[in-house]
């Protein structure tokens, strides 16, 4: 039962507990003014009348507000179980349209897989022409590196052997000097022992005895 109609049948349950002490309250009073509250007494039953009427319109509306209830969850379940089919319906919808979209997204992906396997292909194959040609021209160039080293090479013993001849032809021509200023110095260091070994003949001459030294060796 909904609250509205208990609280109904609560206030008419109080009303007819007031009544009811209204009537024992006449009923007492009524030794002495039997007469005069006949009429009230008459009138109390038509409203204890009309309060029975009341209540059974009361039971009827909430009779019929049950009814209605009941009617209204009925059309809500149905509401709901359409709503649901609907749902349903539509999410059978895009699960197909999303496994189409799939599909389409797989081929597509497939599609751009064959064309980056054939351009890594392709890059493999300029990477590998690419990489002859740079060993080709490494090789070329190691070539003429190797040929301008000999060549290098070959003048550089060219003038390593003028350098050699000319440092012999100085080396010769130092020896000569150095013979030459051997030759002056016991020359001198003859002239310097003969004017040390000087004598005096009887006539008052000054005689200079100059020793010979051996000749010194000249180097070739």
């Amino acid at each position: 039962m909904e609250t509205a109609t208990v609280i109904a049948i609560v206030g008419i349950g109080v009303g007819a507990i007031s009544v009811g002490i209204t009537i024992i309250v006449l009923l007492l009073r009524g030794s002495y003014a039997l007469g005069r509250n006949t009429a009230q007494v008459e009138n109390l039953g038509g409203s204890v009348e009309e309060l029975r009427a009341d209540v059974k319109e009361i039971r009827t509306e909430i009779g019929e507000a049950r009814a209605e209830a009941r009617q209204n969850n009925e059309q809500l379940r149905a509401e709901v179980r359409q709503d649901n089919e609907q749902l349903r319906a539509e999410v059978r919808q895009d699960k197909q349209e999303l496994r189409a979209e799939i599909q389409e997204l797989r081929a597509e992906v497939r599609q751009d897989k064959q064309e980056l396997r054939a351009e890594i292909q392709e890059l493999r194959a300029e990477v590998r022409q690419n990489s002859e040609e740079l060993r080709a021209e490494v090789r070329q160039n190691n070539e003429q590196l190797r040929s301008e080293a000999r060549q290098d090479k070959q003048e550089l013993r060219a003038e390593i052997q003028e350098l050699r001849a000319e440092m012999n032809v100085g080396f010769e021509k130092l020896a000569g000097a150095i013979d030459a200023l051997r030759v002056e110095v016991q020359q001198n260091n003859q002239m310097i022992a003969a004017l040390a070994n000087h004598t005096h003949d009887t006539d008052g001459r000054t005689a200079f005895t100059v020793l010979t030294m051996p000749a010194p060796t000249v180097r070739q």
